[in-house]
């Protein structure tokens, strides 16, 4: 049976280090927005915050459409992002009830004083 993983949470709450640990363990292939946002910043630029959301808008498109790669393949993976709820519930649901994986949700937290310090 298919695994999906999903790790999400605020953004320095600590999702890339628990998705990394357990894809090592569970030699599970990893799928970050992240990664994809790092490398459309390298090939188009940084420029000011509006750019930075519209690459995060391409990288989500990017991680769906290797997720949903990956379940038509019965391949089970780990997936990481900050995912908005009214931007990107349907679609993860569409998803899941369309491949039916076994689904595992790790919603990462911190404390405020945490998240500043990392942001700092």
């Amino acid at each position: 049976m298919v695994k999906l993983i999903i790790v999400t949470g605020f953004p320095a709450t600590g999702k890339t280090t628990i998705a990394s640990h357990l894809s090592k363990t569970l030699i599970l292939p990893l799928f970050t927005k992240d990664t994809y946002k790092e490398l459309l910043f390298d090939q188009l630029g940084v420029k000011d915050r509006a750019w930075s959301r519209q690459l995060g808008k391409a990288a989500i498109e990017i991680l769906f459409r290797e997720l949903e790669e990956c379940l038509k393949a019965d391949v089970s993976i780990i997936v990481d992002a900050n995912f908005m709820l009214d931007r990107d519930s349907a679609r993860m649901s569409a998803l899941i009830k369309s491949y039916e994986p076994i689904v595992t949700h790790i919603l990462c937290k911190a404390k405020v004083e945490v998240l500043v310090d990392r942001f700092s």
